[in-house]
């Protein structure tokens, strides 16, 4: 039963990503409703399929999702992989480079295509940042693993760094780190996330922790 259900999910799989060659575009503008697609993904979810083919299809349906139903597995492999989440930033910001480097801009530049391709691509980045809740280091029972946390944030602000995407990118990694549990005792955040700001001292790590806040206080 579970190989049929795994070749069943290879298939759905092999639709969606034969559907992005017909309307490489606008995928949820397809014969299949939002509904079906939902679904489609729903069947993935269940299934054995990697974490990494899930998400990039995820990533390429991204409109198909809202605040109902936002892309699980994209959300979790993005807390994952910390040169996914630097890409996500380069696709919606330019680099900040050093007085005298404006050559190097277009060498900093993702290649993606059109003016209004580009554009597209920029929208989904944002839409899953500002969607995305996953704390890097989460595990199954909702604590936060300090060391993977640790792990993930130096890296990725590496890894920004090197994209002249830091300040930017920090203000997310503070942004998502407001999504972080309260410790046992009850005190916000947990242990693992003030030790991490400690340790990092960013005052725009802190920026994004606290806009985060402030937009959950109006709402």
């Amino acid at each position: 039963r579970q190989d049929r259900e795994n070749e069943r999910a290879d298939l759905v799989a092999i639709c969606l990503e034969e559907l992005l060659h017909c309307i490489p575009e606008n995928p949820e503008t397809s014969a299949l409703s939002r509904h079906d697609l939902i679904e489609a993904f729903s069947c993935l979810e269940r299934s054995s399929i990697s974490i990494e083919r899930l998400a990039r299809l995820e990533w390429e349906y991204l409109e198909v999702f809202d605040h109902r139903s936002s892309p699980p597995t994209l959300s979790r492999y993005l807390a994952e992989s910390p040169g996914l989440f630097v890409d996500v930033i380069s696709r919606i910001y330019r680099p900040r480079l050093p007085p005298g480097h404006e050559a190097e801009e277009a060498q900093a530049e993702p290649e993606v295509g059109t003016d209004e391709a580009r554009e597209a691509v920029a929208m989904n980045a944002y839409k899953l940042l500002s969607g995305w809740r996953v704390v890097p280091g989460t595990r199954e029972n909702g604590t936060i693993d300090g060391e993977v946390l640790k792990r993930w944030v130096y890296e990725a602000r590496q890894l920004l760094g090197a994209a002249h995407r830091l300040e930017v990118g920090d203000i997310h990694i503070g942004d998502v780190l407001a999504s972080s549990p309260a410790a046992p005792d009850g005190v916000w955040p947990c242990v693992e996330v003030r030790d991490l700001l400690e340790a990092l001292q960013s005052t725009k790590v802190e920026d994004g922790l606290r806009l985060r806040i402030d937009r959950k206080s109006v709402v």
